[in-house]
Formats: structure tokens, C-alpha cells, sequence
């Protein structure tokens, strides 16, 4: 579910994950790289004659957040929903990037009214992650957000506390979403030199966020490109795919 603008939103399965990326100088599971990529596309009975190009797109980045545990399991546990330190801003929580594009062709509009956020996952299930996130338009956090709100008191005279729904976020939020999203990919720069770049990626990837046997891989060598710029000319990438996300 995303609320944002009047539209209603539908998750794009297949573009939207968890993605690490792990490049070869990383030893520390704190140095890889973590993004979670979502896109949504208009829906509902207005747009059902229209072709999924022509309605409006939002596309949600976080990008370059850090989490240092032992397993990508452990991001069940990621919580990012009180703004970060003033003199580190998107060191460990990722920096937010939105685009809206309202009509096909159109050149989009980049974090429209939205200059604060906070996220977390609320749930684990397999491979699919609850992630909760929403971007205000100044710092204020969701508990000072929810200081402000009347509490209800119950008769013993017990305040009746409630995690703030929808209602709340539509008064206080440009932009806010719950969503089931899969960890689908994890990309491993491998070095020029080694034979059997499959085998090198999968053990990278285990080693530093401990994951099982991928779904599907898929190995770009830049060598075999007739076209390939000189900078690129020694790049092997391996994608390893999981929880039904694949890319041919």
C-alpha cells in the first residue's frame, strides 16, 4: 500500500528489492553496499483501459544504507524511523530518491515535497521483507509527530497508545507506504583474475551476509563486449538472484 498523491499505487513485482552490492576491497560486512529499490505504477478501475507505460510512475530508492550483522536475515531488525545525527545525515539509514513521472515522456520531478524520512521492516517472512516507510517535509520525527496527537484514556485512567495508521500519515506525510518486498539480488564485482567467477560470488556473498544457494545467476564480462570502453574492459559482474527475482 502507498499513499501518495491521489492515485492508487501498485507495487511493481520483479523491480522492487533489497539489493547488495559487493565490490572486491570490502572484508567487513559494514562495507557493503544496500539499497532497496521500489517502483509503483498507477492502478485502479480509472486506469484499468490504460497501458501500464502510460500511467503515472513513482520510483522509491533508498540507497547506500549500512547494516553490519551477521546474515541478510538480519534485516528484520532494521529500524531507521528516527531521523539520523544532524552532522552524519544518510551515513547509516541510506539517502532517499524519488521521482515522479505523471505521464509517459514526462522528464519527472525529483523528491516532490518530501526532504525527511524514516523506514524500518516491521516483519520476516522467507525471503520477503515488511517494509514501512514515510517521508515528511521537514525533520520531525514519527514519536514527536505523535506527541502532538490526543491520546485516548481508558476508564482504569491507562492512555490507550496506538501505532499511528493510515489516517495519521495522510495528515502528516507527502508520502508513505507498507509493503512485502522480497531480498531478490545480491551483485559481486569479481576480479579479473579469477577462473570461476560463479563459485567466487556465491562465497563473497556468504561470507558477508551469509546467504544460501542462489536461485539463478548471471555472469557479465565485459571482455566478451565487442563495443566496451577501455574502463571497462577488465569487468566481471555476477548477479545472484533469489526469492523468484530473476533478470535475463
Amino acid at each position: 500500500m502507498l499513499y501518495f498523491r491521489e492515485h492508487q499505487w501498485l507495487v511493481v513485482q520483479g523491480a522492487s528489492l533489497f539489493h547488495a552490492t559487493i565490490q572486491p576491497e570490502m572484508r567487513r560486512r559494514q562495507n557493503v553496499y544496500w539499497s532497496l529499490d521500489l517502483q509503483f505504477r498507477a492502478a485502479g478501475p480509472v486506469w484499468r483501459r490504460v497501458q501500464s507505460w502510460d500511467r503515472p510512475e513513482l520510483h522509491v530508492i533508498v540507497g547506500h544504507f549500512q547494516w553490519p550483522h551477521q546474515s541478510w536475515t538480519d534485516l528484520e531488525q532494521l529500524n531507521f524511523w528516527e531521523p539520523e545525527d544532524e552532522e552524519t545525515p544518510g551515513v547509516r539509514g541510506g539517502i532517499l530518491d524519488i521521482f515522479y513521472y505523471p505521464k509517459c515522456g514526462d522528464p519527472g520531478q525529483q523528491n516532490p515535497g518530501v526532504g525527511a524520512f524514516g523506514w524500518r521492516v516491521a516483519a520476516r517472512e522467507r525471503g520477503w521483507l515488511t517494509v514501512e516507510l514515510a517521508g515528511m517535509t521537514d525533520r520531525l520525527s514519527a514519536t514527536e509527530l505523535l506527541a502532538g496527537e490526543k491520546i485516548p484514556v481508558l476508564p482504569d485512567g491507562r492512555e490507550e497508545r496506538r501505532d499511528p495508521d493510515l489516517a495519521f500519515w495522510k495528515k502528516h506525510a507527502q508520502l508513505y507506504l507498507i509493503e512485502n518486498i522480497p531480498f531478490g539480488m545480491v551483485t559481486v564485482k569479481v576480479p579479473h583474475n579469477v577462473r570461476d567467477p560463479e563459485t567466487y560470488a556465491v562465497a563473497r556473498a556468504r561470507q558477508l551476509i551469509g546467504v544460501d544457494e542462489p536461485e539463478h545467476i548471471n555472469v557479465t564480462d565485459f571482455n566478451q563486449w565487442e563495443k566496451c570502453t577501455p574502463a571497462l574492459r577488465d569487468e566481471v559482474y555476477v548477479d545472484l538472484h533469489f526469492n523468484g527475482f530473476y533478470e535475463t
